[in-house]
C-alpha cells in the first residue's frame, strides 16, 4: 500500500513540515499493527492553489518533482503481475462488468475488468441469469482495437442484439464449460478469517450481509472445523485447503479469534447470486448502530458451490458436521455388579428407539485423601426402566464390591465415605441430518 498525502499547499509553509512529519508519525502508528506497517508515505500537490489558477514556474517546478517521486514510489510498490496473470489464464472466463450501454449501429458496450481466463473476438460470452449467450462483435482496451484479453485486463466488449437494461454490473463469462457462473444458493469457505478490527463476536445461526463479485446479500452462517487425524503431519507447514465431504467435521459456536486454517464457513443465501470458485467472499455487520466500529467482520475464499435449490436435502444431508453432546446422571441402584438403574440422563418424554444400544460409562472417583484418580468402567444402555426416563445400563466389567454396598438397597441412599459417581453418555448429532440421527 502506498499512502499519498494530497492539497499539502494549504497548510502554511511556516508550518507545512512539522504538520506533514506530525501526520506521517500518526499514519505509521495507525498502520503498525497491520500488514501495511512498512508502507511509503507521499506527499504532493496536483493542483496548487486550485485547478482554475495559472501556476507559476516555480509551484509548476515543485508540482512536477512531486509527482515524478509519486510515479517513482508507485513503480517500486507495484510487484510484476506476470505470474498471477499465467495462473489465472488456464481458468474459465470471467469478466467483472462495470458498467452497461448502446452505441446506435454498433451494438451494447460491456465495459470491466478481466478476472480471469481469457476471451478472443468471434467467441461467445453469457449472462448467468438470463443464460443469454452473445458473440463477441469487438473488443478494446484504451481506445484500441485488439482481438483478445486475458487476466487483469481493462476492456470494453461489444456483442450485438443485447438489451443494455438487462445488465448494468455483474459478472458475465463463459457459462457453458464449468458450473463456475451457475448462480449458487449456498457455498463453503475455505481459508476463512475474522477481522482484527471486528469486535462483536460472529456465532454460526447468525446472518451477515455478504459480499461476492459484484452483489450484496444477507446470508446464515455456519462454522465448521475438521477433524484432525492421526496421519496429520504436525510439522507439515505447506496449508492445504482442500475440502474432504467424506471426513468428519466438528461444528463451531463462534470464530475464533486465533487463525486456524481447518475452519469452514457454509453460508445460506436469501436469494440465489453467482460465486466464482476461489473467488474472495466478504462479510460485514451493516445493520449496527455504532458509526465508530468497524463492520467488516470476515472474508474467505469459495472452495464448493451448491447450485442445487434442494441443496440442503441433497447436498447438506452428505456432510457430516457433528455437534457433541454429553450428558450426565446418577446410579440410583445396582441389580448386580454388571447392571444399575440410572436416573438423570434422559427426561420423561424421550424417544428411546435413538439411545438404546449407546455406549455410555461410570466414572467412580476413589475416596483417598488429595486424590484426583478415577476409576471408569464402560457399558450401554440396555433398554428404558419405568416411565420417568430412567434407563438400565448394562457393564462390560463388575462394579467395585463399595459401590455394590453403597447403592445395592432400593433406595440407593449414598454414604458419606463412599466413592463418587458419575454416569456419562457422549454423542454426536449431525446439524445437517434432517433425522437428527445419533453418531458415536
Amino acid at each position: 500500500m502506498l499512502v499519498v498525502l494530497n492539497k499539502c499547499d494549504l497548510l502554511d509553509i511556516d508550518q507545512r513540515c512539522e504538520l506533514i512529519q506530525k501526520m506521517r508519525k500518526r499514519i505509521l502508528k495507525t498502520l503498525e499493527n497491520t500488514i501495511f506497517k512498512q508502507s511509503k508515505i507521499a506527499e504532493i500537490s496536483a493542483a496548487p492553489g486550485g485547478i482554475q489558477v495559472e501556476f507559476t514556474s516555480e509551484q509548476r517546478t515543485n508540482n512536477s518533482q512531486e509527482v515524478e517521486n509519486l510515479i517513482t514510489l508507485l513503480a517500486q510498490s507495484i510487484s510484476d503481475p506476470t505470474e498471477n496473470r499465467n495462473k489465472l489464464k488456464d481458468r474459465s472466463f470471467i469478466f467483472a462488468v462495470d458498467h452497461c450501454f448502446t452505441i446506435t449501429g454498433q451494438g451494447t458496450i460491456l465495459t470491466g475488468t478481466v478476472l480471469s481466463g481469457t476471451t478472443s473476438v468471434g467467441q461467445t460470452i453469457g449472462l448467468p441469469y438470463q443464460r443469454i449467450q452473445k458473440k463477441i462483435k469487438s473488443i478494446q482496451r484504451f481506445r484500441q482495437s485488439i482481438q483478445s484479453i486475458g487476466p487483469g485486463d481493462r476492456a470494453g466488449i461489444c456483442v450485438p442484439q443485447l438489451d443494455a437494461n438487462l445488465l448494468e454490473r455483474g459478472l458475465v463469462g463463459d457459462i457453458t464449460s464449468t458450473n463456475n457462473l451457475t448462480p449458487c444458493y449456498a457455498c463453503i469457505l475455505s481459508c476463512v478469517r475474522k477481522v482484527s478490527y471486528f469486535k462483536s463476536s460472529i456465532k454460526s445461526k447468525s446472518r451477515l450481509h455478504i459480499f461476492v463479485g459484484q452483489e450484496t446479500v444477507l446470508a446464515n452462517l455456519t462454522f465448521f472445523t475438521k477433524v484432525k487425524s492421526e496421519h496429520d503431519n504436525a510439522n507439515n507447514t505447506e496449508k492445504s485447503f482442500e475440502f474432504d465431504k467424506t471426513a468428519m467435521y466438528h461444528y463451531v459456536e463462534e470464530i475464533p479469534n486465533v487463525t486456524d486454517d481447518n475452519l469452514y464457513l457454509l453460508l445460506e443465501f436469501e436469494h440465489h447470486v453467482i460465486c466464482p470458485m476461489n473467488g474472495l467472499v466478504i462479510g460485514a455487520k451493516l445493520d449496527t448502530y455504532a458509526v465508530n466500529s468497524c463492520r467488516i467482520a470476515l472474508h474467505g475464499h469459495v472452495i464448493t458451490q451448491l447450485n442445487d435449490i434442494n441443496y440442503k436435502s441433497n447436498n447438506l444431508s452428505k456432510l457430516l458436521v457433528c455437534k457433541s453432546k454429553t450428558r450426565r446422571g446418577q446410579i440410583e441402584r445396582v441389580v448386580n455388579p454388571r447392571m444399575c438403574i440410572v436416573h438423570g440422563l434422559f427426561k420423561r418424554e424421550t424417544n428411546w428407539e435413538i439411545f438404546v444400544g449407546l455406549r455410555a460409562y461410570v466414572i467412580i472417583k476413589l475416596n483417598e485423601t488429595n486424590s484426583t484418580e478415577t476409576q471408569r468402567i464402560n457399558g450401554y444402555i440396555e433398554s428404558s426402566f419405568g416411565q420417568s426416563g430412567k434407563c438400565r445400563l448394562a457393564l462390560d466389567s463388575d462394579l467395585p464390591d463399595e459401590i455394590l454396598a453403597q447403592y445395592s438397597s432400593k433406595g440407593g441412599r449414598k454414604q458419606v465415605s463412599q466413592p463418587d459417581t458419575e454416569v456419562v453418555l457422549e454423542f454426536k448429532k449431525n446439524v445437517f441430518d434432517p433425522q437428527r440421527r445419533i453418531i458415536q
